[in-house]
């Protein structure tokens, strides 16, 4: 699937697609906000693995399960510093071996490009860790 770019347009206050990165490089902070039409949370939701729409329709969520509690907390914590690092910041509700997390932005009463991102980002944490390193950033 060919990935697009989103730019604001104030003339028509939507979203445009145009050529962009995947969700995964893009990021929240200083995103200017607007809410997503249907048209473009569909073709959004198609770029993540296991989320859904609240049943409201003004959200996304994702439940995910894990071994036990280490496990469990150790998973929110990661979301916590990538919430804080991308200033977007999710509902999340844990307990011994499951965590929800729900995500929308309440500037815009729904969902915008943010939530989509940071929901890549949290996907990101799951992948298998292959055990590789990136030495190109290192001196």
């Amino acid at each position: 699937m060919k990935r697009s770019a989103w730019l604001w347009n104030t003339s028509i206050n939507s979203i445009t697609t145009l050529s962009r990165p995947p969700l995964n490089r893009q990021h929240c902070r200083d995103l200017q906000v607007a809410r997503l039409a249907s048209a473009e949370i569909q073709a959004l939701m198609k770029e993540l693995s296991d989320w859904h729409l609240s049943p409201e329709q003004n959200g996304i969520e994702k439940t995910l399960r894990f071994d036990g509690y280490a496990e469990t907390t150790a998973f929110v914590n990661a979301v916590v510093w990538l919430a804080q690092r991308e200033d977007h910041h999710p509902e999340i509700h844990f307990g011994y071996r499951e965590c929800r997390i729900e995500l929308s932005t309440h500037q815009v009463g729904g969902l915008s490009l943010k939530d989509f991102i940071l929901a890549a980002h949290i996907d990101q944490l799951l992948l298998p860790d292959t055990g590789d390193i990136d030495d190109s950033t290192q001196a």
